[in-house]
């Protein structure tokens, strides 16, 4: 199940809100009686500010 995170185009999400996400979804698996592998990505998160938004974005 992909889950992303808006971190370039507004409106972005309150830092506290991705919070709740991560802790619901790792609550919702832990209650389950099977194994699940997590992979997790922080690709565009290392350097927010040097990514164009979508309005100064140039289309290429």
């Amino acid at each position: 199940m992909p889950v992303f995170i808006n971190p370039v185009a507004a409106p972005l999400g309150p830092i506290r809100r991705v919070r709740r996400l991560g802790e619901a979804i790792g609550r919702y698996f832990a209650a389950g009686s099977e194994s699940v592998p997590f992979l997790g990505s922080g690709g565009l998160w290392h350097a927010p500010r040097t990514v164009p938004t979508l309005a100064t974005a140039t289309g290429r």
